[in-house]
Formats: C-alpha cells, structure tokens, sequence
C-alpha cells in the first residue's frame, strides 16, 4: 500500500469489520497476500483484464504464477 505499517494494520481491521457487517469492500492491492487474510472472493488482474476468479484458498497457486509469470500470464 505504500502506507505506514500502523496504517495498514488499522485500514484491514477496518476492512474486516466492515465485512463482518456484511459491507462489500473493493480494494486494489500489489500486496495480494495481504488483502487475501480477509477477502472472501478475490480476482487476479493482469495488464487489466482479469485472468481468475474465486476463493482465496482457489487462487493461492495462480497468484504465485501470476507474480513470477508462469503459464501465459504476462
């Protein structure tokens, strides 16, 4: 997030309780292991189309791929 760790920490706790409530959050992260702790559904976007969909635990291996270029993705 280019945020200070404090930031961070307290914007995700926000993220989470705001899930807990039910509320729909879009976030935008580089740091996708981060924001995968406390999404339910996320996707992969590669040169701005998206390339996968589903479960955090559904995209651990596509986002090491994704991130080292593997299989077509870049």
């Amino acid at each position: 997030m280019g945020l200070a760790p404090i930031i961070v920490r307290d914007l995700y706790g926000l993220v989470s309780h705001l899930a807990e409530e039910g509320i729909g959050v879009l976030v935008v992260e580089q740091f996708a292991r981060t924001v995968l702790g406390v999404a339910t559904r996320a996707g992969i976007l590669i040169n701005g189309k998206i390339i996968s969909e589903g479960s955090p635990n559904e995209l651990e291996d596509q986002l090491s791929d994704a991130y080292l270029g593997t299989k077509g993705n870049v």
